[in-house]
């Protein structure tokens, strides 16, 4: 299994919220096709035909915010 498919199913599971790497969740949301739009200062938008933009940042601390994991686990499982 590769390291792109683990890192997805961490997020799909709902147990690492708060300790999942902006990094991480910025790869996840690669494979899954959304396309890289653009910076804004600390904020990435990704763009997938048929779903809602995705507008995420880092926390201070390098990880990736909880609520912005949900709402793609929301939007997957739609």
């Amino acid at each position: 299994m590769s390291k792109k498919q683990k890192l997805l199913e961490k997020l799909m599971e709902g147990n690492a919220d708060e300790s999942f790497s902006f990094q991480d969740f910025a790869v996840v949301i690669q494979h899954l096709g959304f396309e890289y739009v653009r910076k804004s200062g600390s904020h990435r938008v990704f763009e997938k035909a048929g779903l809602p933009p995705m507008v995420v940042q880092p926390r201070k601390d390098g990880k990736a915010k909880a609520y912005q994991i949900k709402q793609l686990r929301d939007a997957l499982t739609k």
